[in-house]
């Protein structure tokens, strides 16, 4: 219970029902978001992120936000591109608010006797904060109390919170600034020290001695005497440590974001790009710490990054509520995307999941996922080399390949970027075919139900399925074609007789679909090339040569970097068979299309 015995006689006369208030009772959050026709639900504290590429509104979304809850009466919101509403939630009663206030700014008295709270643009008369508070929970504006209990954290204004500040002229005075607050209670400042030291490996001290509240980077070598017995040595040592407002960008912007969560001066935060200036393990610690501070101070965190590392430090913060949401923009429209907290946990506990570059998707315009990083890196040169020959509608560099550790891991994967909105082909090798559970599983992910191909697939599928009959001199005959026409020129040799031999064997019927790809499919091609094309349909386009290295049986090196250096090297990944691969990734993302067929 927080007392403002100045209140007391004010409260009296304008709300006797509630002339005592209790500050901790007070809460204020923003409970819903109307973007572009998606309404979602934002967390009560924790962290909720908003994603996306380059340019589709993540800055503007958090601006929007915040002039819908500062507006002042009469006054029109600018027209919006993205936001249509925001929905608010308070909790307490008037005389709870303004006790919370109370101990956050100063109430005092104008010249005329009238009583105000403190604010950075003047003094807030007290009956106007109760009935903007009053109107403000029936859905009005905010108007003039948006400043107590929003704050809106640019790249280029949030430096201001390790500005110097005035002290306090009387340490009863209520705190006006977070470096008040941290003045006066030994706990915070341990704690801000600390996070300082966790994410810039820096010592911070307190200069409580100059004229302005400030701190100084590094601690003097002498102890720190009593305040009212400062020797001369301690002062020339305190004065020689730089000021932290002198730092670079990184540690001030990060700092000064920390200290209105640390104090929780506000119950609401927004934040746009967070990670900027700081390097990729810097950012990582800032949004682990920012998100347990949030958490534990009861603070609504919304915040615009375009950085995977702040987005993962996140994650790190296992106890704490994260959710994503990720803006796509299509001739102008803006489309939301609403990742909550429990999905993304669930996806967040898989190792597939945590050892990935997938959250990077969340910046990109399709992501492709593949069985392993040999892939990955193999067709990334693939589309480069695609990219200089045709105009593409998509560029490279909007595009991320994703390994898998395996197909295995592909539907839990996809599953976290199709929820975001995230445009994701499936590239795996062709032998998924072998197993109806995985292949509908996949399918099903992608959205697919698996009683519509089900019958193309048994078709398809049927001479692996069966008991092994005698061959024909013609079926043998395909399989030898099928092996020695990949390179008709070639020396026939050890490693050639060795695929003649594979091919012709009994030993597993399935084998010759990873080994031989499509011309695997004798009996039924035709149904074959039909569930192909039905699972493009879903965005599943499987390597139809077999696997990576068919696409090279040229390269002595079976399997490995090795073989994947030298096949860059010969240029395979300019290959026809290559190209055409990843024209078919393109189309089933959505991104080309046959110019004889437009």
């Amino acid at each position: 219970m927080h007392q403002n015995s100045d209140l007391k006689p004010w409260l009296t006369d304008i709300s006797p029902e509630h002339a005592e208030g209790d500050a901790d009772a007070f809460g204020f959050y923003v409970s819903e978001i109307d973007l572009s026709g998606s309404s979602v639900t934002i967390n009560r504290t924790g962290v909720t992120a908003i994603v996306g590429g380059n340019n589709v509104g993540k800055s503007t979304t958090l601006r929007e936000i915040h002039e819908a809850l500062t507006l002042s009466p009469g006054q029109a919101r600018t027209p919006s591109h993205i936001l249509a509403k925001v929905t608010v939630g308070w909790e307490g009663t008037t005389a709870d608010f303004l006790e919370w206030a109370g101990s956050t700014s100063a109430f005092v008295n104008n010249f005329s006797g009238q009583t105000g709270l403190v604010s950075a643009g003047g003094i807030v008369p007290a009956d106007h904060i109760v009935h903007f508070r009053n109107q403000a929970q029936s859905g009005g504006p905010l108007g003039p109390i948006a400043s107590f209990i929003t704050h809106f954290a640019t790249a280029k204004q949030r430096f201001d919170h390790v500005q110097p500040v005035l002290r306090r002229g009387d340490l009863n005075d209520p705190p006006t600034h977070p470096l008040h607050r941290i003045e006066q209670a030994a706990g915070l400042l341990e704690e801000f020290k600390t996070a300082a030291k966790d994410i810039f490996d820096v010592d911070l001290t307190l200069d409580r001695l100059s004229g302005n509240l400030f701190f100084r980077v590094g601690k003097p070598a002498a102890d720190a005497p009593p305040i009212d017995n400062v020797s001369g040595e301690y002062l020339q040592q305190l004065q020689r440590l730089p000021g932290l407002h002198t730092q670079g960008d990184g540690m001030q912007s990060a700092l000064a974001l920390l200290l209105p969560v640390i104090t929780a001066t506000y119950p609401l935060i927004l934040v746009d790009e967070p990670e900027a200036f700081l390097h990729p393990p810097q950012s990582r610690k800032l949004g682990s710490t920012l998100a347990r501070l949030a958490h534990s101070r009861g603070i609504q965190l919304i915040v615009a990054t375009h950085d995977r590392h702040f987005l993962t430090g996140l994650l790190d913060a296992e106890e704490v509520a994260v959710s994503v949401i990720r803006l796509s923009r299509d001739n102008e429209v803006t489309d939301a995307k609403h990742l909550d907290s429990n999905t993304l946990r669930r996806a967040w506990g898989t190792a597939s999941l945590r050892h990935s570059n997938l959250l990077d998707g969340l910046f990109h315009k399709l992501v492709v996922i593949a069985e392993n990083e040999r892939d990955c890196r193999f067709y990334a040169a693939a589309l480069e080399a695609l990219d200089v020959g045709e105009k593409l509608q998509i560029r490279p560099h909007d595009v991320l390949f994703v390994p898998s550790a395996g197909k295995g891991n592909i539907p839990a994967l996809a599953r976290v970027l199709l929820a975001s909105g995230v445009p994701v082909v499936a590239s795996p090798d062709l032998d998924i075919v072998n197993s109806e559970s995985s292949i509908q599983k996949l399918y099903e992910t992608f959205g697919g139900h698996w009683a519509d191909v089900k019958e193309t697939y048994l078709a398809a599928t049927a001479e692996f399925r069966t008991p092994r009959t005698r061959r024909k001199n013609r079926q043998v005959l395909e399989a030898i074609a099928g092996v020695l026409s990949a390179e008709p020129d070639a020396i026939y040799e050890s490693r050639t007789k060795d695929d003649v031999t594979a091919a012709l064997s009994v030993a597993s019927e399935w084998k010759r679909v990873k080994d031989y790809g499509m011309t695997a499919f004798m009996a039924e091609y035709g149904k074959a090339q039909e569930f192909m094309n039905d699972l493009a349909k879903f965005q599943i386009v499987p390597v139809q040569v077999g696997e990576l290295e068919r696409f090279a049986p040229q390269v002595n090196l079976r399997k490995g970097d090795a073989w994947l250096d030298e096949a860059l090297a010969s240029d395979v990944h300019k290959a026809h068979a290559v190209q055409e691969h990843m024209r078919r990734i393109l189309a089933a993302g959505g991104f080309w299309q046959d110019p004889e067929s437009q």
